[in-house]
């Protein structure tokens, strides 16, 4: 038998020892295996998660979406508000949020295209004579062979009444624009269905100026709708080239 050692080695020897063996092991790849990279092949995808917020840093987003288009299009969303967080254009997500007790944030990988800096629901949005004065309740998402939906409901804060449903997605413009000055064009298509009656005036509009190289429709009325009947109409973003950037803000003009 092996005749015992014991003492016969010093630590930092035992730990020279321990090295040495070390290095006939093969070489592991470190990784993650609780991250993943979530691509969009063929079908739109739609993850929910923590968000970083554009508006501060160290600011989250602890309940927001993001949508996945198959024409490479994701839209983040924050689900508390209703607000459009931003457009990116490329890859999709990587989360690993499966650890740290569900604390890690989703992290968005496409390019960023246009991103809302208020954190507020200011991108086509439902409001009373102008002013952010109505509720609005996530209701799902859904996800179709060609565009992934959210879907939430408008609340009268007055009486919590839902008083309309409203069913989004969006998608790169497939109309050719031939206005030279465009860079790119994102379309929202919207579904609303009225509930109940409203005292309110109400539209669907963007209520703010227009981000840096952005051109954003403004306002739709809807105080003249029939209940239960969906409308469904358009609402563009529209992205300006650099150079016409350039000029609006040298003539002192940075927003539309």
């Amino acid at each position: 038998p092996m005749p015992g050692f014991k003492g016969q080695l010093s630590e930092a020897q035992i730990k020279a020892v321990e090295a040495y063996v070390l290095e006939f092991a093969p070489q592991k790849e470190t990784t993650n295996l609780l991250a993943a990279v979530l691509q969009v092949s063929d079908r739109p995808l739609v993850v929910r998660g923590g968000l970083k917020s554009y508006q501060k840093d160290g600011d989250v987003i602890t309940r927001g979406v993001v949508l996945g288009g198959i024409d490479g299009l994701s839209v983040e969303y924050d689900t508390q508000t209703m607000a459009i967080l931003a457009f990116r254009k490329g890859e999709f997500v990587q989360r690993d949020d499966w650890g740290d007790r569900g604390g890690a944030l989703l992290q968005p990988l496409g390019k960023l295209l246009m991103s809302n800096n208020e954190n507020e629901n200011s991108w086509g949005f439902f409001s009373a004579t102008g002013f952010r004065d109505v509720d609005f309740r996530f209701v799902a998402t859904e996800v179709s062979e060609q565009q992934a939906k959210i879907v939430y409901r408008i609340v009268d804060p007055s009486n919590s009444v839902e008083v309309a449903e409203v069913v989004e997605y969006f998608e790169f413009a497939k109309v050719r624009y031939d206005e030279p000055n465009i860079e790119l064009v994102v379309d929202q298509h919207i579904e609303i269905i009225w509930l109940a009656k409203c005292d309110s005036s109400l539209f669907y509009g963007a209520s703010y100026e227009a981000p840096l190289s952005w051109r954003v429709g403004r306002g739709l009325r809807l105080d003249q709708v029939e209940l239960n009947k969906p409308y469904t109409f358009l609402y563009q973003y529209v992205m300006l080239d650099a150079d016409t950037q350039s000029d609006r803000e040298h003539q002192g003009h940075p927003h539309d």
